[in-house]
């Protein structure tokens, strides 16, 4: 009797475990108000970069700040991901190094909560901009402001090509005082003959006057 209740006990319980086992169990949902939480706290997400200048050449750090917990930065072109991690000094912060001028990155934002983790809850883009490796050359000192000189320039201009044309444009600077420079010069003679003949324009003049003066009188003693 013993021996057929403790079948039945037996059979019993491996019919309640193998229910157990098969049991699906309901998996977590992303509804609204987790998904709005989730996305309120990508859209805080900062970005920042700071140039990197080793002699004609230039790089970028780009920082990620204010990343939270729970959270998953994906930069898209690499595969790398970017978390919250308590064990750096700023865990809320990453720097990404070496990154090229001239481009722009795309990092999205995931959750690491699987029922969330299917699209993306925002997408940042840093833009860096072109840099010009000839903005240092001698020849720009004292025409730092000319725009082939400025540091963030996008050219494809030889070396040869970049000194003809601020060559060019430092002779553009220099024309309009050459031009005041001729004028003067072609000026000279005349106003040195005037000055060298001026009593005869005075005595020209003063005849001139005195005839009009005395055709005037004379048609006034006529009656006109």
């Amino acid at each position: 009797m013993r021996k057929h209740m403790k079948g039945v006990v037996l059979a019993a319980s491996a019919i309640l475990a193998s229910v157990v086992m098969w049991t699906p169990v309901k998996a977590e949902e992303c509804d609204f108000t987790l998904k709005a939480k989730l996305k309120n706290m990508a859209s805080n997400l900062n970005t920042s970069y700071v140039p990197v200048e080793n002699g004609n050449t230039l790089t970028f750090n780009v920082t990620l700040s204010n990343i939270y917990p729970g959270l998953v930065i994906m930069d898209p072109s690499t595969g790398n991901e970017y978390r919250y991690d308590a064990n750096r000094s700023r865990p809320s912060e990453v720097t990404i190094t070496g990154l090229q001028p001239d481009r722009a990155y795309r990092y999205e934002i995931y959750s690491e909560n699987v029922a969330c983790s299917e699209t993306s809850l925002n997408v940042y883009y840093v833009t860096l901009p072109a840099y010009n490796s000839f903005y240092k050359d001698p020849i720009c000192q004292g025409i730092e402001d000319y725009k082939l000189c400025n540091r963030w320039l996008k050219h494809s201009l030889s070396h040869e090509d970049f000194v003809k044309e601020v060559n060019q444009y430092k002779a553009s600077l220099n024309q309009p005082e050459e031009e005041i420079k001729k004028e003067e010069k072609e000026l000279k003679p005349f106003l040195q003959f005037i000055v060298d003949y001026y009593y005869i324009f005075i005595g020209l003049t003063v005849a001139g006057v005195g005839y009009v003066i005395y055709v005037r009188r004379k048609r006034d003693s006529f009656g006109f």
